[in-house]
């Protein structure tokens, strides 16, 4: 046996120490990557029914497997009950138009355990016995209502479900073991097909390649690949070896001659029509699984094992002791890096919090300029592809490993999703976080004209601009921890942005007057009216537009006057960003004859319409619109001001600008920069931390309660169905309708909002208070309501004094059953009057925000220090 392998606290993401990890996606039907139609209906395109018979373009996707950084070879389960009609190799959901609250995934697995480096991982798969209700969850969900689950129709009553919990555990890095644990949860015995799958990406029907292969030698596998040398798959003893080709079934889905007599769908095939002749005689091919058949006695567990590496030597009397090691390692490593003061709840959510992050590193491959013009051994796609999605991209080419929203409702890359993650994973994987926050600031994502790329759905969209904020927070956490500052990742990710700053001050700047419009900007349903689609010659000011650009510019500031103090000729850069700043709050606020979009009435911020013939009128919607002015703060510690003399003058002279406060004396002083003073800060906290309002026992909701009982219609878009207060999913499906920013609560904007009190909190100092809640409670400082507000939002996974946690809602087998009340799922967003988890169920990406809520809870958080 090799020597232990050591953890380290990164994980791998370009590391070639790294080269085997969790980066193959559950879903790869569906995406616009496989999408070569001529009306981009890429869910009609490649249907779930297509994935198990056609090879994919760009990537794979299996069933919580494993795959090399470039996802050339795939390690999967394939799980048969003896029931389905198809073999089970990935979760199955619904398409955009099947689903009533949108795309949405039917199947139940959870992220249980990993180490930052991928180096362990532990996950678990719930397969019910009986056959799986494909089409009754499609007919069902197409009606109006709450979404329908598998739990809804009793799948898992009386333990009819094999629990098949999974295991990595890397030796070495070209070294890994799996021990996969099959349980059969029912009071009678049952029977599993359980597959051990490897299959090699097919890049040669597109290059004119000659494939590599996989044969059967010496009772295992073996791999005969140029960049993978000497790698074989050893297993334990009774499996019998199916083989076929990774290549499209074009006789099943076109009735057309095909490449090969065993195609892709030959195994699932075999075993489901219980006939082996179907797969490979000669046992080799480009896809190969290793079945066995599990006979389990009621409540029993087995376990399957196998290893997979570049050693001649290798056998699955490995396996044990290897997961073994790995696993008490991971256990040691959590007891480690959790702050002292969490329970065992605690360090539960942040242990699922990181598999999640870890689990849902995905590699993602989309070179848009060769989709565009199609592929040699295909038919051209349409002239019309040319002018249609991400045409205007073709110069992004994307090969990496990226940390994904989610797996399989998300398993593409979202600009602001990802500066997210970056934050979440940084008190695990400072190295890993740094790669991603700077990942879409390279000139291979970003375009010429300095946009970032929104998603794949739709590249030129515009999503918030909180890459600045990550990069500055993921730099400040680390230099606090460690005592060591990384120039170096600040200056290159400070160069990068310029581009892209530019880009939001030239191309969403309405007017040129500091007041910007973003379309949509990521916030789906929350406006009135249809921001990325205005009636012609109409103009909007918006509110949050304007704060994120607010708190690009104040964020920019920050990184350049920490720049400035070892390389002077940054301060000219903060001096700009900080009156570009000091502009953008005196337009906000209103100045100089413009009216802003405070009002004064109200104590809050609106959106401002213009119609093309003059009309105009103020969306009178209290949402998180108007809130996010406050996410626009930042500190500035006087001794960085006494060694930057010219910018500490022109803080000085904006002062009676009222664009900031500032704080000279005390025991810590600090400068604050806000977009707003203390006098409307107050009317704002009003709204924000009355329970009326904003304020829920489960954190911050997007929307004002107030408008259950008055909603908001506008009067120049009658057509835009009215703003009311809808707690969990929506009613109405605008942009889609699978995500409901008119009242939930979600994580990301939260957590700013959360940020912001701490820093305004430092600037203001202790003396600065407001009652909590408002306005009858107790006056706290501001840190003290950015703790009450964290807690809050972490009380969702927390299990409650009755032992139950909100996130499960009413579902009695997440609440009562031992096996499923302790694993957590990480949904979109949650309800906001009972902290139930709605939308995407698996997107641990930014709702692992509420793990780094309960690491700031358990330790101090810090402003930026001085060294």
């Amino acid at each position: 046996m090799s020597a232990p392998f050591t953890v380290s606290r990164d994980a791998p993401g370009e590391d070639p120490a790294r080269p085997w990890g969790p980066y193959l996606s559950l879903r790869q039907w569906g995406t616009v990557r496989e999408d070569y139609s001529a009306d981009g209906d890429a869910w009609a395109y490649f249907p779930f029914e297509h994935s198990r018979l056609r090879a994919y373009r760009w990537g794979e996707d299996g069933l919580l497997g494993i795959s090399d950084r470039r996802q050339l070879v795939c390690l999967g389960l394939g799980l048969w009950n003896g029931a389905d009609q198809i073999l089970k190799e990935r979760p199955f959901g619904l398409t955009n138009a099947e689903g009533n609250h949108g795309e949405d995934v039917k199947e139940y697995w959870h992220y249980l355990d990993a180490l930052p480096d991928s180096s362990y991982l532990a996950a678990v798969y719930r397969y019910p016995m009986a056959a799986f209700p494909y089409q009754e969850l499609r007919e069902r969900n197409r009606e109006p209502g709450p979404e329908l689950k598998l739990l809804d129709l009793g799948f898992f009553e009386d333990g009819r479900y094999f629990d098949v919990q999974v295991e990595y555990a890397q030796d070495s890095p070209t070294v890994v073991c799996c021990r996969v644990t099959v349980s059969n949860r029912s009071s009678a015995p049952a029977r599993l097909h359980l597959l051990s799958q490897v299959w090699l990406r097919n890049t040669w029907s597109w290059s004119a390649q000659v494939p590599p292969r996989l044969a059967l030698r010496n009772g295992g596998v073996k791999l005969d690949h140029p960049d993978f040398p000497g790698y074989r798959l050893a297993l334990d003893p009774g499996a019998t070896f199916l083989f076929c080709d990774n290549e499209t079934d074009m006789a099943q889905l076109f009735g057309a001659p095909g490449t090969t007599r065993y195609p892709k769908g030959a195994i699932g095939d075999a075993v489901v029509r219980q006939d082996p002749s179907l797969c490979n005689p000669a046992m080799e091919g480009t896809r190969a699984a290793a079945q066995f058949v599990l006979e389990l006695g009621a409540g029993e567990s087995q376990v399957v094992r196998w290893v997979w590496g570049d050693r001649e030597e290798l056998s699955a009397a490995l396996v044990d002791a290897v997961c073994d090691r790995q696993q008490a390692a991971a256990a040691a490593y959590h007891l480690r890096s959790a702050p002292q003061a969490c329970d065992d709840d605690d360090r539960l959510i942040l242990r699922q919090g990181l598999a999640g992050l870890v689990w849902t590193q995905q590699y993602y491959e989309y070179e848009v300029g060769r989709w565009l013009d199609g592929d040699p051994a295909e038919p051209p796609p349409p002239a019309s592809r040319l002018g249609g999605r991400n045409a205007s991209w073709g110069g992004l080419r994307a090969a990496d490993v990226i940390v994904m929203p989610d797996s399989w409702e998300y398993p593409w890359f979202a600009s602001w999703d990802l500066a997210f993650h970056a934050l979440a994973l940084q008190p695990y994987a400072p190295e890993l976080a740094k790669r991603q926050v700077l990942l879409l600031l390279r000139p291979d994502y970003t375009r010429e004209d300095g946009q970032l790329p929104a998603y794949e759905w739709n590249f030129s969209d515009s999503n918030p601009p909180v890459h600045a904020a990550a990069v500055w927070q993921i730099y400040v956490r680390e230099r606090n921890r460690t005592g060591r500052p990384d120039r170096e990742f600040l200056e290159r990710a400070f160069l990068a942005l310029l581009f892209n700053y530019g880009w939001w001050v030239n191309r969403r700047d309405v007017s040129a007057h500091d007041i910007f419009a973003g379309g949509f900007l990521g916030l789906d349903n929350i406006s009135a009216v249809d921001r990325s689609h205005l009636p012609s010659g109409a103009e909007i000011w918006e509110a949050d537009a304007t704060a994120w650009v607010g708190m690009f510019a104040v964020k920019m500031f920050r990184i350049a006057a920490e720049l400035a103090v070892e390389e002077p000729q940054y301060e000219d850069m903060a001096i700009r960003f900080f009156n570009h700043f000091a502009h953008i709050a005196q337009a906000l606020n209103g100045d100089n004859g413009q009216p802003g979009l405070w009002d004064e009435t109200e104590g809050f911020y609106y959106d401002r319409l213009r119609l093309a013939d003059g009309r105009s009128e103020v969306l009178r919607v209290r949402s998180l619109v108007g809130l996010l002015p406050l996410a626009a703060t930042e500190v500035v510690h006087q001794h960085t001001l006494d060694r930057l003399p010219r910018l500490a003058r022109q803080l000085a002279a904006a002062q009676e600008q009222r664009a900031f406060h500032y704080r000279a004396a005390g025991d810590d002083p600090y400068a604050v920069l806000s977009l707003l003073g203390p006098e409307r800060l107050h009317r704002l906290l009003d709204r924000l931390l009355s329970p009326e309002e904003f304020l829920s026992d489960f954190g911050l909701r997007s929307l004002s309660k107030a408008h259950q009982r008055e909603p908001f219609h506008s009067q120049l878009v009658p057509e835009m169905p009215p703003v009311r207060y809808e707690p969990g999913p929506a009613e109405e499906r605008i942009m889609g309708g699978n995500s409901n920013w008119r009242g939930p609560i979600w994580l990301p904007t939260g957590y700013l909002l959360i940020q912001a009190l701490r820093l305004l909190g430092v600037g203001l100092g202790p003396g600065f208070t407001h009652e909590f809640p408002a306005l009858n409670g107790p006056a706290l400082n501001l840190t003290e309501v950015a703790d009450r507000l964290a807690g809050r939002t972490v009380s969702i996974l927390r299990r409650g004094a009755d032992g139950r946690r909100p996130v499960f809602g009413g579902y009695s087998k997440f609440q009562e059953d031992p096996t499923w009340r302790d694993c957590l799922l990480f949904h979109e967003y949650f309800h906001a009057d009972d902290g139930s988890g709605q939308g995407a169920s698996h997107q641990t990406g930014w709702t692992a925000l509420i793990a780094l809520l309960v690491d700031e809870l358990g330790r101090p958080w810090q402003p930026p220090r001085v060294l």
